[in-house]
């Protein structure tokens, strides 16, 4: 390290990021990206096709159908990073110059125009609090966006042309580079620092005057009484949710600029690995992606008439489901009403959340199969083996555990087996016990990687690891079946499973010791894993322990356990928060779930099933992207000869 820092190069070596930790960075980053696509293409698309048909064409209508159109561009332009960031940041598309360059223009074009455009709701919406009687120029408004486009099109083009246009693998996208700093370099670069640092300012400023405005019932009578509160409410929430995603956007602008303008340096200010590979293109392009991908959830949120006009096009009458709101929002009861849930939206989620099951168990059962047969013969005995094989034998449990849930989520959540006493109760018990024993089993892998990498000459006590796992089996058995034993378990329809029933008003000492046993015992794995993971990364960037520790295929190993533990910890924080929520809930005497219906019917089934065996489902998967040995084992029970593989 001491070498290092006294001989550290100009910029990080990019070659870096295709042996290191920054390889699992990629393709989180590269998940994160598909995510948006998936949630933001369709999302807008509909958002777009809801306010042209909506035959409004007020100046708020006009400037959300330009936000969407805008959005489409920034869902799809990230595609090309995606591959990128898969394949080792290989150029690929960005390796044609003409590509290169449509590209960057879009980018940049793209990245002020969103902006723009929520300055300009925000602004508008700003003026029509504070001045209810003030009419704003809707014609002015609409033609300042073409000559926004325009005028940032002259600059980016020219900057484009005075350029070396190349692709980047630091940043992992096409950039200019400039031979010398010359004054239209220093011009640009202030044009382009004000372009993106004031609309979120003014969007600030507006944002805070509306609601300060609106907490002055008189103005908000003036200004079109309650309907125009909702929409200044949705207009902050936008602004919110920009400003959130566009703050490292402004940050890392600050930071080039000081870097520029100081004698500290842009090589000093960027010589942090980190910050080099992911701060341009997490502030240029992922914080734009985000909130295009953000904006269309805050419609259907918060716009009652898009929500209509969405479930109409499931075959939902918009008249009926209109009906049904107003007289839920009337007359809510003390809990959400299940029947709701049999008639209206509702069946969709049950749907989409069965093809979700579905999906797990065509994945997860016959993989963990194949994952457990492998672990056996393979021969080996280590500790990691060992940990794998429970790992494994859990998740074909996992996989089969909710089977009586996908029939009855499809069929209106009818109780089916679930009717019988005996086995309801068994397969309660089976659900709480494996979904600690598999946060269990993870914990002590991901330990372990933690304490062979960062002390590679400790011997972990095989024989203690190895008890640990039938004597917190028999534990956790016990408690389970002691809080069994003290509750009531039936089917609850809003569970869509059985789950131990007690009455609000008998919320003894022991219910509330056992939730937060349990809130502690779903949280406690997790954490550990947590801390663990960072350690294996901050110890694997140091060659020198990599190599005491078993050298490169021990490095391969963490980087499993890694990658195993980041889909762990994905999958499980709706859990933590779950319970976190119920238990909070309990020693306040508020029912938190009760508040709201979609986490009243939801939010157990996903956190306690869901989570689990999607998790279960992903694991096999990992193994066969990360163990070279069992790829071409799966490959030679198809038929292929593994020396041809080779």
């Amino acid at each position: 390290m001491e070498t290092n820092t006294e001989a550290r190069p100009v910029t990080p070596d990019v070659s870096l990021m295709l042996e290191t930790q920054y390889r699992v960075y990629d393709a989180v980053l590269a998940v994160g990206f598909c995510f948006c696509f998936i949630v933001g293409l369709p999302g807008n698309i509909l958002a777009l096709k809801f306010f042209l048909q909506s035959g409004k064409r007020n100046l708020p209508t006009l400037l959300y159908i330009t936000a969407s159109s805008i959005d489409i561009v920034s869902s799809v332009i990230h595609l090309p990073i995606i591959m990128n960031l898969l394949n080792k940041r290989d150029p690929g598309l960005f390796k044609q110059e003409l590509f290169c360059t449509v590209w960057y223009f879009l980018l940049v074009t793209v990245q002020f125009m969103s902006m723009f455009v929520v300055m300009l709701l925000s602004l508008n919406r700003a003026i029509v609090i504070a001045s209810p009687f003030y009419k704003v120029n809707k014609k002015a408004v609409l033609i300042s966006i073409p000559v926004a486009l325009i005028y940032i099109s002259a600059w980016n083009t020219t900057y484009i042309v005075l350029g070396n246009l190349y692709y980047s693998r630091g940043y992992g996208y096409c950039s200019t580079h400039f031979n010398g700093v010359t004054l239209f370099y220093h011009l640009f670069w202030a044009n382009y620092s004000f372009c993106v640092g004031s609309p979120p300012t003014i969007v600030f400023l507006a944002t805070f005057v509306t609601k300060f405005k609106l907490k002055k019932k008189s103005n908000v009578a003036k200004a079109s009484g309650q309907k125009n509160r909702q929409a200044s409410m949705t207009i902050i929430y936008f602004a919110v949710v920009f400003l959130a995603c566009n703050l490292l956007t402004f940050l890392n602008l600050a930071l080039y600029a000081y870097s520029r303008i100081s004698s500290y340096g842009y090589v000093n200010m960027y010589c942090n690995t980190f910050l080099f590979f992911y701060s341009w293109i997490i502030s240029d392009i992922f914080c734009v992606v985000v909130n295009a991908a953000t904006n269309p959830i805050l419609y259907m949120c918060r716009m009652k008439e898009m929500r209509l006009w969405f479930w109409s096009l499931f075959g939902f009458r918009q008249a009926d489901l209109g009906n049904k709101m107003e007289t839920n929002t009337e007359a809510r009861p003390v809990t959400p009403d299940v029947s709701l849930m049999l008639e209206t939206q509702y069946r969709v989620f049950d749907g989409v959340l069965a093809v979700g099951f579905c999906f797990c168990f065509i994945v997860g059962l016959p993989g963990n199969i194949l994952a457990l047969k492998f672990f056996l013969q393979s021969g080996k005995r280590n500790l990691p083996t060992l940990l794998y094989i429970t790992a494994s034998s859990i998740d074909i449990v996992s996989s089969v555990i909710h089977l009586p849930i996908i029939m009855n989520l499809l069929n209106k959540r009818d109780p089916g087996l679930f009717k019988q006493e005996l086995f309801c109760t068994v397969w309660y018990f089976l659900l709480l016990t494996v979904q600690f024993m598999s946060m269990f089993v993870v914990m002590l892998l991901s330990l372990i990687r933690a304490i062979v990498i960062a002390s590679p000459f400790y011997k972990v006590n095989k024989k203690a690891v190895l008890i640990s796992i039938p004597v917190v089996f028999i534990c956790i058995s016990a408690w389970n079946t002691a809080y069994i034993l003290n509750g009531d378990i039936k089917y609850l329809l809003h569970f869509g499973c059985c789950n131990n029933h007690i009455d609000e008003n008998a919320h003894t000492l022991f219910y509330k010791v056992n939730l937060a046993s349990a809130t502690l015992c779903i949280a406690l794995p997790p954490t550990i894993v947590f801390f663990a993971m960072l350690v294996a990364i901050s110890k694997l960037e140091k060659k020198g322990n990599v190599a005491d520790a078993s050298r490169q295929k021990n490095r391969q190993a963490s980087i499993t356990i890694i990658y195993f533990s980041v889909v762990f910890l994905a999958c499980n924080f709706l859990t933590f928060l779950n319970y976190l929520l119920g238990t909070f809930g309990i020693f306040s005497s508020e029912d938190f779930h009760s508040a709201n219906t979609f986490l009243y019917f939801y939010s157990w089934l996903i956190s306690e099933t869901f989570c689990i065996v999607f998790n279960a489902a992903i694991n096999p998967i990992i193994y066969m992207c990360r163990m070279k040995e069992m790829r071409f084992w799966v490959w030679s029970l198809l038929g292929f000869r593994q020396a041809d593989l080779r």
